[in-house]
Parts: structure tokens; C-alpha cells; sequence
């Protein structure tokens, strides 16, 4: 290191003025031969290309390279830097230091002699690029976010590092002088404003582009109209799209209309094409859960109300509730709304369990006709009781 001093210092080698930075001479000591100046850049993100010392020294860090006339990622990091440091190693005397060696003191060297031996740099110039990945012009200096790249191909970020929210259809890469790698946004039919890429989802080929091709990695998120899916072209649980109707920006899904008899948090419970409900609740049937299911009647539209949170269970006692038919005598599980089931011959009741009027002995098969014999009889005991 060095010793500031007044007339000289090192700022004037930097301020762009006539003036010039001087060392101190080796006759303060031979510790002035090695000297060390770090410049500071003030700007993280900055590819130093040149550096230049006036009036001797020029140095280049990216002509030559092979990659210099299309800049990778790996030469920008390389080259990028905050900090510069030049060290000073050895001053050319002509050996009039080792003069020096022959006394106890240095100062007792003619000072005639060792005085005129010193560094002294005139302009220090550092030349250099922000680094944008390719993706950015110009970088105008801001007093709050120093040089700020002003990016294009639809890329974000302090250095252009990164596509912009919405355009992840393929992956990020820097901009070169042959191709500008422009960031390609996302098919998602105006329904979601972010996607991110995913590389599985490309070799699935499960993403479309906006140009109607399986090509690239989007996945759209936070899809609205009740839309989902990896381009929102899908209806979220619980909705359905019309037969024939696009998915076209502004046509949002439909609610599926189930009557309250099925669980919405339930996956798959509606078609998402025809908007049919397929896990109807309560004993309900039908497009819409909208009638009792075979072997049951009732309501079907007064059944399931929330009791907590991700429940459901009967409140009034009312909904679909189980005909009860008898096997043995009705012709099938099912009744109509009030209950009563359809008997087969020689049976009655509400719910099929007794003979009918010249019927008797109800079993599995039904109940047997009374013949003309067993009727005289019948009526001849009823005479003698009476």
C-alpha cells in the first residue's frame, strides 16, 4: 500500500483532468517499490472488456477469446467484475537502490538520488459492458439502480437473466449476435398471466404453443374463468364447457348444477364436457342429481346440507330414502313417491308383504290363488261359527 499525499493524489488519475497521481519515492523506503490500488466500479454486473494506464499499459480481456464476437454466459462471468486491482511490483531505477543496501538508514542515501524514483500514473481508464445476456442495447446510468439494462425479446430482471412473467413456453438462454433468443409466451387463451417451463411437460409434449403446436414447456398458473389445465383449456372441477363452444379468451366454463348432492371438494364428481354429474350423494340420481336413485324415494332436492366443514348429513330427515320392497313380492327394488312398491300378482300392501284378497301362504314365490274347494270350505266354517 501507499501513502496518500496532497499534491498528488489518486483520484486525479481517475477524474479525467491534467492532473496525475504520484507515489511516494523509494527515498521513504524500499517498501515503496510494491504498490497496490484497488479501483472500485460502484456496479455489480459489469463485464470489464479493457483497462487502460496512461501513458504505458493497455490490457484486453475479451479480444482474442474464442467466443469474443458472440459473448457466452461463461466469458461474461469471467470477465465480470466490481473490483479492479493493479499492482505495482517494481520501480525501474537503474540500480540506484542498491545504494540503499550499503546504509543502516535509507534516508541517509542522497535523497538526490532515490527521490527521483516513483510511480506516477496519469488516467486510468476501464472500459467495459453491462452484462444483459444479449438481451439489451443500451444501459443508461440511474442514481438509485446504477446501470440498468433496458431489455428487450421479452426478458426481465437487473441483467435480462430471465423471461418475463408469461413467456416460459421455452426456457431462458442469452442473446447472441446470430440469434436473439427471445423469450416465447405461453399459450394459455388469455386466461392466466404467469406460466413457468417444465422440461418433463416438454417431453411429454403436453404444452401447445400459441401457434397450435406441441412444441416447448409452459404450464400456465392461476387459471381464471374456472379453467385448468397446462394451457387453461380444460374446465376446473365442479364446471364444464358447452358442446362446441372454443376455448376462446372470454368463454369461461359453466358450474355444473348437481342440487347440492355432491361433494364439490370430490374430484371428477361433474363432466367436464357435458357438465353430467357423476357421484351424486343421498341416494340421488340423474343428470343432476335430480331424482332418487333406483330402489329409493323422496326429495332428492332437500337432503344434503353442509353440517361442518367438509361434511355433509341429512338435516330434516327428508331426501331419498329406501322403498323396502319386498323381494318376494314386488316385482322390482323400486316404488314411486310415496313409497309404495309395484306387487306381483296375489300380493299387496305399501310395500309388498301380505296376500291380496283370495290369496294365501306368503313365501319366497309369492302367494298362492285359494281354489274353489278351499273357498266353499272357508265359507262353510264361517256359517258354523256364525
Amino acid at each position: 500500500m501507499f501513502v496518500q499525499t496532497e499534491q498528488h493524489p489518486i483520484t486525479s488519475a481517475i477524474d479525467g483532468t491534467n492532473q496525475w497521481w504520484q507515489s511516494p519515492s523509494i527515498k521513504n523506503g524500499r517498501q515503496f517499490h510494491w504498490v497496490t490500488i484497488t479501483l472500485d466500479l460502484r456496479q455489480v454486473g459489469l463485464a470489464v472488456e479493457h483497462c487502460a494506464v496512461s501513458p504505458q499499459i493497455h490490457t484486453s480481456l475479451i479480444n482474442g477469446r474464442p467466443s469474443a464476437d458472440d459473448l457466452t454466459p461463461e466469458l461474461l462471468e469471467f470477465t465480470s467484475a466490481r473490483f479492479i486491482r493493479l499492482r505495482l511490483q517494481r520501480i525501474r531505477t537503474l540500480n540506484a537502490d542498491l545504494m540503499t543496501l550499503s546504509y543502516r538508514d535509507p534516508k541517509d542515501v542522497d535523497p538526490i538520488v532515490t527521490r527521483r524514483y516513483y510511480y506516477s500514473i496519469k488516467d486510468i481508464s476501464v472500459g467495459g459492458m453491462c452484462i444483459c445476456y444479449g438481451h439489451a442495447q443500451s444501459c443508461p446510468w440511474d442514481p438509485v439502480t446504477k446501470l440498468q439494462c433496458v431489455c428487450e425479446h421479452n426478458t426481465c430482471g437487473e441483467s435480462c437473466n430471465e423471461c418475463c412473467p408469461g413467456y416460459h413456453q421455452e426456457p431462458w438462454q442469452p442473446g447472441t449476435l446470430s440469434d436473439g433468443n427471445t423469450c416465447e409466451k405461453c399459450n394459455c387463451h388469455n386466461k392466466a398471466e404467469d406460466c413457468y417451463y417444465n422440461q418433463t411437460v416438454a417431453d411429454l409434449r403436453l404444452s401447445v404453443n400459441t401457434l397450435g403446436q406441441f412444441v416447448g414447456g409452459g404450464v400456465c398458473v392461476n387459471c381464471s374463468q374456472n379453467t385448468a389445465g397446462v394451457n387453461c383449456q380444460t374446465c376446473a372441477d365442479g364446471y364444464y364447457r358447452p358442446h362446441q363452444v372454443c376455448v376462446c379468451p372470454g368463454r369461461r366454463c359453466l358450474a355444473c348444477e348437481c342440487n347440492g348432492n355432491v361433494d364439490p371438494a370430490e374430484a371428477g364428481h361433474c363432466d367436464g364436457r357435458s357438465g353430467e354429474c357423476l357421484k351424486c350423494l343421498g341416494h340421488t340420481a340423474g343428470r343432476h342429481c335430480e331424482r332418487c336413485a333406483d330402489g329409493f324415494y323422496g326429495d332428492p332436492l332437500f337432503l344434503y346440507v353442509v353440517s361442518q366443514a367438509g361434511y355433509y348429513g341429512i338435516s330434516s330427515g327428508d331426501g331419498c330414502r329406501l322403498c323396502e320392497c319386498n323381494q318376494s313380492g314386488a316385482l322390482s327394488a323400486s316404488c314411486d313417491e310415496e313409497g309404495r312398491c309395484q306387487c306381483i300378482t296375489g300380493v299387496t300392501g305399501e310395500k309388498c308383504d301380505r296376500c291380496e284378497r283370495g290369496y294365501y301362504s306368503f313365501t319366497e314365490s309369492g302367494c298362492t290363488r285359494k281354489s274353489s274347494a278351499l273357498k266353499h270350505k272357508e265359507r262353510r266354517d264361517m256359517n258354523m261359527a256364525g
